[in-house]
């Protein structure tokens, strides 16, 4: 339960956008009421699947016994969170003889 879960209702969202921009009227209107009920049904799914995601690493950890490794790693990415892909940049700073840093010339 992932993509498979949440993409239609993403689908969906994105055609009513669409629409939403091109149409006039009163039509607008009712699509923009539609649009707004789909934005809520759009996040209500992903965090249905950011739950379920949960659950399942919370039963890999369950089975410690058995999974030493998974359950580890399971574990790791639980305390991670939702953004623990994400990598930031290291910024390297570089000194001077003297201890003053480095400036790049522009």
């Amino acid at each position: 339960m992932g993509k498979e879960f949440v993409s239609p209702a993403v689908e969906l969202k994105q055609s009513l956008h669409s629409q939403y921009h091109e149409a006039t009227g009163p039509l607008r209107d009712d699509l923009k009421l539609q649009l707004n009920e789909q934005k809520k049904v759009v996040s209500d799914k992903v965090a249905i699947a950011k739950a379920n995601w949960r659950r399942k690493q919370a039963e890999q950890i369950h089975k410690m016994c058995t999974h030493p490794r998974d359950a580890w790693e399971a574990s790791k990415r639980l305390i991670a969170g939702d953004t623990s892909h994400h990598n930031k940049p290291v910024t390297m700073r570089m000194r001077m003889e003297d201890g003053s840093l480095l400036k790049n010339p522009k």
